[in-house]
């Protein structure tokens, strides 16, 4: 009887032993892949607008403070009464700093005096806006981005931080920018964008 009863317990004992582990769980696809993809897709995305207008800022601060140099002196100078508007311009060439300062009657349509520092090409020796090749403008252009007005208004905006670093807040008559043959002044006082007919008002 001893015997049997030991026999069973050695038994009840290997049948333990040897039960299979239960096997751990593994995912087809860890949770979180895919969502994750996508927020890093998000956070290195960006439009070309978006991408041009960054790289096209990133060249003009190197120009600042002789920029805000030449304005202290338009700004400080006598004002001939006969000046009722300074207009800058833009021209399209970023070959050199394309900005040039005219002396306007009111309605900065017909140019009235024509010294410096009224007149003429702002940092003519200061070398290209934008280095040869420096900005790929055909390939911005292929993606649908307007380069010339684009590089215009941050070009402007821009002035317009400068003309206020110079003391242009203060200045007696009104002052604008804006690209050559556009419709579209930015007020430089105001620092806000306006149409033709706003212009001296």
């Amino acid at each position: 009887m001893r015997k049997q009863v030991f026999l069973l317990v050695v038994l009840s004992i290997g049948c333990k032993g040897d039960s299979p582990s239960p096997e751990p769980q593994v995912d087809a696809q860890p949770s979180g892949i895919s969502n994750q993809t996508g927020k890093s897709a998000e956070m290195t995305g960006g439009s070309k607008q978006e991408e041009f207008d960054r790289e096209f800022r990133g060249y003009l601060d190197r120009f600042r403070e002789p920029l805000i140099a030449s304005l202290r002196e338009i700004i400080i100078a006598k004002l001939p009464a006969v000046i009722k508007v300074l207009s800058f311009e833009i021209s399209a060439d970023w070959r050199k700093f394309p900005v040039s300062a005219f002396a306007m009657d009111r309605e900065a349509v017909n140019e009235v005096y024509f010294d410096l520092p009224f007149k003429g090409p702002l940092l003519s020796d200061a070398g290209p806006l934008i280095p040869k090749g420096a900005i790929d403008e055909r390939g911005y252009q292929a993606a649908g981005v307007p380069t010339v007005e684009s590089g215009a208004r941050i070009l402007a905006e821009w002035f317009g931080e400068c003309w206020h670093a110079a003391g242009g807040a203060r200045y007696s008559i009104p002052a604008y920018i804006n690209l050559h043959d556009s419709s579209r002044y930015f007020d430089l006082r105001a620092r806000r964008w306006v149409e033709a007919t706003e212009i001296g008002n």
